[in-house]
């Protein structure tokens, strides 16, 4: 070999050297490397978006950091491989959080299930409504069953039972959800204070139960808040003076109650205050002497009753004060001559119809409350 080759491929080699180092080290190579690290499968679940978007932004920043590298050497190769391991890092990053989304996923669907195991207990425990019960004997029963119902019940009637009597407070509703009716039961009897409500919310009536009836003073309201009736009660009846009003407030009816039934003087008035009516009764029913009135203040009729019928000598009279008619009734009957009058005062004569029928009103003769003769 000549000296001149010799110095030929001296000075070759080096050049030769330089040139395979820089294919080893070109940006060729850090593709590989990136590629490689872009193959990596991320084996995380579309669930958690945002940590895929996290692992995608820290792979191109890995890919930057690649080719950077390849344009310095074997620096930035080995800071391709890091950042290929920081990838695989946030996948398994990725990994984890979807697992932890998909336990804290479990997590609920357990707690869920344990609220509706929770609320379908509530409804069995809670469904019981006063009308699936019956009555037998004084008692309460479940429907279909023989024991004595212990327990509470719901919907519009709400409270306990204990061995089949109604026990503690007890609640009524209204159709529209408003309070009815509230009290307080001892061994199935009302005891204690009692309050009612009309379905606009308003008290209608308060008093007192011993015993399982109504005891000493109690009132009503009408639907607009006013005083409808003020008396009292013993063992659940009426006793003692009682007034009742019009919705204006003022009185309508007032008298005494014995035994629950009238008694003595009894007086009546309009909404507008007229007197409409005075008389006695004796064991709740009219007796002696009575009078009423229309509306504009006129007498209506005249006349005594006796245990509740007509009784003796009676007027009548039209609203405009002319006489209606007069006589006499028996038993509640009309008896004897009895004389009638229409509106303007001319008297009214008997008349038959086809039949022979003549009516009660006219005038005549009667026996045992019929007409007999003129």
């Amino acid at each position: 070999m000549s000296n001149s080759l010799v110095e030929m491929i001296k000075s070759t080699v080096p050049f030769f050297i330089i040139f395979c180092f820089l294919i080893s080290n070109s940006s060729w190579g850090a593709k590989v490397n990136i590629e490689t690290v872009q193959a990596e499968p991320v084996k995380s679940e579309p669930v958690e978006s945002e940590v895929l978007e996290t692992d995608a932004a820290e792979q191109d920043s890995d890919i930057a950091e690649g080719e950077t590298g390849a344009a310095e050497g074997e620096t930035g190769a080995a800071e391709g491989e890091a950042g290929a391991t920081e990838g695989e890092a946030g996948a398994t990053e990725g990994e984890s959080k979807t697992f932890t989304g998909e336990s804290g996923a479990s997590g609920e669907e357990s707690t869920q299930s344990t609220n509706d195991k929770a609320k379908s207990k509530a409804v069995k425990i809670a469904g019981v409504k006063f009308e699936d019960l019956v009555k037998r004997e004084e008692l309460y029963f479940k429907k279909f069953s023989n024991v004595a119902f212990t327990g509470k019940v719901t919907g519009k009637k709400q409270g306990a039972f204990k061995d089949g009597k109604i026990e503690g407070p007890w609640f009524t509703y209204h159709d529209n959800g408003q309070l009815w009716q509230k009290s307080n039961y001892i061994d199935g009897k009302t005891e204690g204070p009692w309050f009612d409500y009309h379905s606009n919310g308003k008290l209608s009536g308060k008093g007192n139960y011993k015993d399982g009836k109504k005891n000493g003073p109690s009132e009503r309201y009408h639907e607009n808040g006013k005083l409808q009736w003020q008396g009292s009660f013993m063992n659940g009846k009426y006793e003692g003076p009682s007034t009742s009003f019009h919705d204006n407030g003022k009185v309508w009816q007032k008298g005494i109650y014995k035994d629950g039934k009238h008694e003595g003087p009894w007086v009546i008035y309009t909404n507008k205050g007229q007197l409409s009516g005075k008389g006695n009764y004796t064991n709740g029913k009219r007796d002696g002497a009575w009078v009423s009135y229309w509306d504009n203040g006129k007498l209506m009729f005249k006349g005594r009753f006796k245990n509740g019928d007509q009784e003796g000598n009676w007027v009548n009279y039209y609203i405009n004060g002319q006489l209606s008619g007069k006589g006499k009734y028996k038993n509640g009957k009309k008896e004897g001559p009895w004389v009638f009058y229409n509106k303007n005062g001319i008297k009214r004569i008997a008349s038959r119809t086809f039949s022979g029928f003549v009516f009660d009103n006219e005038t005549g003769t009667y026996k045992n409350g019929k007409w007999v003769r003129e």
